[in-house]
């Protein structure tokens, strides 16, 4: 499976924290960070689905 990026320059930056991993020079927990940051984050489960920002509506 690809991964989603949230931007073309978040996808070079994580390509580059992966490769930085693989030899060791960034640890797991920074690895989780740059995973955090820069992919698309898919909802975990309906409940997830229902509480995002796109589906919230507010009323004044």
């Amino acid at each position: 499976m690809k991964a989603k990026y949230q931007s073309e320059l978040l996808g070079a930056i994580h390509e580059t924290a992966t490769g930085l991993h693989k030899i060791g020079v960034i640890n797991n927990q920074e690895m989780s960070e740059y995973n955090e940051d820069c992919l698309v984050q898919e909802p975990n489960s309906e409940y997830e689905a229902e509480k995002s920002p796109e589906m919230t509506h507010v009323t004044a």
